[in-house]
């Protein structure tokens, strides 16, 4: 995986790990929200693809600010949701997600 020895060698910009970070967040958050059964976040291998479309397109400052407005709205909507509604996990979510 090329972004793990760009992590490590510190070869990757702040800007766009923060843009991956960002994307990763939302669409997880999102995903939740639509009822799709999805794992919570375990692993950084979880943004490599993430790392690589954030090196692909350009995120203007608008992005950024637009996507951290997102986040905040899915977690309040979620943080709104009955105790019992309960965020979907995918079966076998967790199996390995430590390794």
């Amino acid at each position: 995986m090329a972004e793990r020895g760009k992590l490590q060698e510190g070869g990757l910009p702040l800007q766009t790990l923060e843009n991956a970070l960002l994307l990763g967040a939302a669409r997880k958050y999102e995903s939740w929200l639509n009822g799709r059964p999805s794992a919570p976040i375990a692993s950084l291998r979880y943004f490599a693809p993430l790392i690589e479309e954030a090196e692909q397109l350009p995120f203007s400052p608008d992005y950024r600010g637009y996507l951290r407005g997102k986040i905040k709205q899915y977690q309040a909507q979620l943080n709104d949701r009955p105790p019992d509604a309960a965020v979907p996990v995918a079966p076998g979510a967790f199996a390995g997600a430590l390794k």
